[in-house]
């Protein structure tokens, strides 16, 4: 507990993991029996879309297939789907990182409606989507800069993994999420 986070969290993936990858470990002994959280948090699907190039319609698939097999081992748990995060089509390190979005951003915009709809569509689960926190509108003049957004460096320094600055945001969005959720009051 802390302050700011008066929640535990347990991650069941690993770094690198792709939606087929996370739910190999949840049926593979990641998620013993006597595991009952308040609250699921589902946060998948960037590399399937960057790591394996896969299509919006089947990484949309593989996030709804972990959801559903979470929803199926403890029905009355809630699910928040937490939407796509923006990244770039090309991963760089700094100090040559491209801020631009590309194809896969249209990707995420279209797997995130997809995302919210389905939430909406079931009972206990939600859908958060923090992408606004790591962008925003390009400086750049002309037209094509007019409503242009771009991934943005202080939250989002690599253009694909939060910064420091970008998680303390980030988190703070999902606790206020989860307290809501719950019903849990932030002074206790």
């Amino acid at each position: 507990d802390s302050p700011t986070a008066p929640f535990q969290g347990l991650a069941l993936g690993s770094s690198g993991d792709t939606c087929n990858e996370l739910l190999w470990h949840l049926q593979n002994g990641m998620l013993p029996d006597e595991l009952r959280p308040d609250a699921w948090i589902i946060m998948i699907g960037t590399n399937d879309l960057g790591r394996w190039d896969c299509s919006k319609r089947s990484t949309l698939a593989g996030i709804l297939q972990v959801a559903q097999m979470l929803h199926t081992q403890r029905p009355k748990t809630p699910i928040i789907v937490h939407g796509l995060l923006p990244r770039s089509d090309v991963f760089r390190a700094k100090p040559e990182t491209d801020y631009t979005l590309g194809r896969r951003w249209d990707q995420i915009l279209w797997i995130n409606r997809e995302l919210k709809r389905f939430c909406a569509l079931h009972d206990e689960w939600y859908y958060i989507d923090a992408s606004k926190l790591f962008l925003r509108k390009v400086q750049a003049g002309g037209e094509d800069a007019e409503g242009a957004l771009e991934i943005l460096p202080e939250t989002m320094d690599d253009a694909l993994h939060p910064s420091v600055e970008g998680y303390r945001q980030w988190g703070e969005r999902v606790v206020r999420k989860v307290e809501k959720l719950l019903q849990v009051d932030p002074k206790q």
